[in-house]
């Protein structure tokens, strides 16, 4: 095997541990934990840590943004493990993965803020 094989492998392992940690962590609804707290941003970090949030709709929205990082995360080896992945339009997909995963963080973590304030005030 390839070193680059091997990298892949041991990241994506990683990656799906941290993923299903997390949808476990927020169907526990523990929300303070790390592996709930690891992607979000600092300010959305903080409120869950510091409010005691007991709302049914941050519980969907954890779910959803592990659920759709799990989806890309098999679609990415698939391709690579498929050798599709070196075609032409590899970065080009490459890019288009990471950005969905980044706009789905933020559109996620605005709405989490939305909801803590809606149960705060």
């Amino acid at each position: 095997m390839e070193i680059f094989t091997v990298f892949v492998i041991v990241v994506s392992l990683i990656m799906l541990t941290v993923e299903v940690t997390g949808i476990k962590k927020a169907i526990q609804e523990d929300y303070d934990s790390k592996f709930i707290t690891l992607y979000r941003g600092w300010n959305v970090a903080a409120l869950l840590n510091e409010r005691d949030v007991r709302d049914g709709r941050v519980k969907k929205l954890l779910l959803i943004h592990n659920s759709v990082n799990l989806l890309l995360l098999f679609v990415v080896d698939y391709l690579y493990f498929s050798e599709i992945w070196f075609s032409d339009y590899s970065f080009t997909f490459t890019f288009s993965v990471l950005l969905i995963s980044y706009l789905t963080r933020l559109l996620i973590d605005w709405r989490i803020k939305e909801v803590i304030k809606e149960q705060m005030g």
